[in-house]
């Protein structure tokens, strides 16, 4: 179980990417997605 602060870190950076995928259309969303998913 992870705490509370953990969750809301992985929860921003997933907003983070969603955000940058709106900003670059990049592959590197996915890629940062992908680290939130493994650290999740």
């Amino acid at each position: 179980m992870a705490p509370k602060s953990v969750r809301g870190a992985v929860t921003a950076g997933m907003k983070f990417a969603i955000v940058l995928s709106l900003i670059t259309g990049s592959s590197h969303t996915a890629i940062l997605q992908t680290e939130c998913t493994r650290s999740a």
